[in-house]
């Protein structure tokens, strides 16, 4: 069994599809969640070595003390770290240097990463270490394997929704690049008529408001088999209802990374 732990908050919806995909990953993972820095150092030292592999959630610049990071650096430097930012601390690596380079990753780009890095554990190899320089890192990461699962995805139709023309048809494009049958519409009930059933329904939620809660009800009612995924700028400002007819909300970053985060979430 190997275990994990992440600091952070992991019901932040930035890392939300991140820790439930870790947490699904493979059976042979279990997970320990720990606020901060400091309550994962006091719980490591009641029980040393415990954790395979260490994951930080960072959601800002500032979030953890820079003496807490070296004493974590430290600790793990024989285990495994990784430091999972969001998108508001993507100009750390020039404005700060609190983190090393090899243990930083873009939460959006950080499920591969972390695959390999339970391969390393189950093989017990030693971790990229925290002093390793940039072609090092570059060496390390271009080495890794396709997700696994990914023989498993079956694209069909895909359906996107959107008050905006551009948007809705740029995420269309990416999601034919990457095999699917799309299609796009707005947010009016006409604009329905004359489309497939699809697997996939992507929503829009930019602006919330009462049109875009009718068309998600409307989406629902006409789609029941339908995945539906909900688009945001700033999914931590929303919140989402218990009885909602969304399947997940994932933040409007790089569509590539959107598309990938939504197959994950149905088929891997």
């Amino acid at each position: 069994m190997i275990s994990v732990a992440l600091i952070g908050d992991t019901g932040f919806k930035e890392f939300a599809p991140l820790v439930r995909w870790l947490r699904s990953e493979s059976a042979s993972v279990t997970t320990s969640v720990y606020a901060d820095i400091s309550a994962w150092l006091s719980a490591e030292a009641v029980q040393p070595h415990r954790h395979r592999l260490t994951v930080v959630l960072q959601a800002s610049s500032d979030q953890f003390a820079s003496k807490d990071v070296e004493h974590l650096i430290g600790t793990t430097m024989y285990s495994g770290l990784l430091c999972c930012f969001g998108v508001w601390c993507e100009g750390d690596g020039r404005t700060r240097r609190v983190w090393p380079n090899s243990v930083r990753v873009p939460a959006r780009y950080a499920r591969q990463l972390i695959q390999r890095e339970l391969r390393r554990v189950e093989e017990n190899r030693p971790p990229l270490p925290p002093t390793a320089a940039r072609d090092e890192i570059f060496l390390y990461r271009e080495s890794e394997e396709p997700l696994r699962g990914a023989d498993r995805i079956r694209r069909g139709a895909a359906l996107v929704i959107s008050p905006d023309r551009v948007y809705r048809s740029t995420l269309a494009q990416v999601l034919n690049a990457s095999g699917w049958d799309a299609a796009s519409a707005g947010l009016d009930r006409d604009s329905l008529t004359h489309v497939r059933s699809p697997l996939l329904l992507v929503h829009d939620l930019d602006p919330r408001c009462f049109a875009v809660d009718t068309s998600l009800r409307r989406c629902r009612k006409r789609f029941p088999q339908a995945d539906i995924f909900g688009l945001v700028s700033m999914p931590q400002q929303l919140e989402i209802p218990e009885d909602s007819e969304l399947r997940a909300v994932i933040p409007k970053l790089a569509p590539e990374w959107a598309v990938q985060q939504m197959e994950s979430a149905m088929f891997l």
